[in-house]
């Protein structure tokens, strides 16, 4: 795994965590100048599929109070 890699996994794992809109993941991720590489790629993230990840996330990821 590529560090831009890691950075986006580590962004977006981070955001999904948290209580916001997919298109503000999204546009969070986009506005990340670490992640400027990934830009097209962030762009294409498919609204619903973030929606589902945050949910997934939500239902199994452990929380700080865990």
């Amino acid at each position: 795994m590529t560090d831009v890699q890691a950075r986006f996994q580590a962004a977006l794992l981070r955001l999904l965590r948290q209580d916001l809109p997919a298109p503000t993941i999204r546009d969070r991720l986009h506005a990340d100048p670490t992640l400027s590489e990934l830009a097209d790629y962030i762009a294409s993230l498919d609204l619903h599929a973030l929606a589902v990840a945050q949910a997934l996330v939500a239902k199994w990821h452990p929380t700080d109070a865990s």
